[in-house]
């Protein structure tokens, strides 16, 4: 085998292995972000703001469990959502993945924003924000 036919299959199976070693879930896809999305509002729609607020971190829960408490009876139950645009928003610490969401309530329509964040060092991203707009 001549040294240009070596170099190639060399090149072509180096090629091969990184582009092997890239597949996979990238720190900036938001399907593990869309997936912990439809949880949340499940949850809510569920009627469990206990597990609800369990997605976010453990010292913000009060304070969101108050949030849903208080959209519950102003907006009514939680019929239908839909995402309805998604943005990627990376920074030196992790990832934000920002929603924003139509949701029909009982009472009114809304437009809410989800803000998700993912650390760099973890698998799992946790709620951020949310914010509703009638």
């Amino acid at each position: 085998m001549s040294f240009t036919r070596a170099f190639r299959l060399a090149s072509i199976l180096s090629l091969i292995v990184v582009t092997t070693a890239c597949i996979g879930e990238s720190p900036t896809d938001n399907q593990g972000a869309a997936k912990l999305l439809k949880e949340y509002y499940q949850d809510i729609q569920a009627g469990d703001l206990d597990r609800a607020v369990a997605l976010y971190p453990e010292k913000d829960r009060p304070t969101w469990k108050a949030f849903l408490q208080i959209n519950q009876e102003s907006l009514g139950a939680l019929k239908r959502f839909q995402i309805d645009h998604a943005e990627i928003n990376t920074v030196y610490s992790g990832v934000y993945f920002v929603f924003t969401i139509d949701a029909q309530y009982e009472k009114h329509e809304a437009t809410e924003i989800i803000t998700i964040f993912q650390e760099v060092d973890q698998k799992r991203p946790w709620l951020n924000y949310h914010k509703t707009k009638l």
